[in-house]
């Protein structure tokens, strides 16, 4: 059902499936990259990561 989880570390956003994921999953996959995308997630990511180090 959920398609997929976020691979975290690369300046994208990607989206890692299970090898037995039906089409609902694949189809849950792609809405889960597009919200990321659409709330600039890895942008929004590097600047939470830039903060704690400064602090």
């Amino acid at each position: 059902e959920f398609g997929g989880l976020p691979l975290l570390g690369i300046k994208g956003v990607s989206i890692i499936g299970h090898g037995s994921s039906d089409a609902r999953a694949v189809k849950n996959a792609i809405r889960a990259a597009m919200t990321n995308i659409e709330h600039d997630l890895p942008r929004r990511i590097a600047e939470g990561l830039t903060k704690l180090g400064s602090a």
